[in-house]
């Protein structure tokens, strides 16, 4: 049987000026949130140390199929809700590396 190939990434998300702390609260209880779900191997958040507005999601799930379940999950979903008006762009992917 064939062992799942892993999915890796790097994510970005950018806050609307003048929300930067506001957005920096969701993302760090997004990130607690996300470490305790099934498969995640790696989700490490990273504050741009030249734009406060911007951050970088390094993240590494078991499967795609894993983290496919994890972006079309509830609390992702909220998440995604909860942002619009606080973040400017994103979340997208920025890579993927299978």
């Amino acid at each position: 049987m064939e062992q799942p190939v892993e999915q890796r990434l790097v994510a970005k998300i950018t806050a609307v000026p003048g929300k930067e702390a506001e957005l920096g609260q969701m993302l760090t209880r997004l990130v607690t949130d996300t470490r305790s779900e099934e498969g995640c191997l790696r989700y490490d958040l990273y504050q741009d140390p030249d734009d406060a507005g911007t951050w970088i999601f390094v993240e590494n799930w078991a499967s795609y199929e894993i983290w496919q379940k994890h972006v079309n999950g509830p609390g992702f979903q909220a998440f995604k809700k909860a942002i619009v008006g606080i973040a400017a762009t994103g979340p997208y992917k920025f890579d993927d590396f299978a």
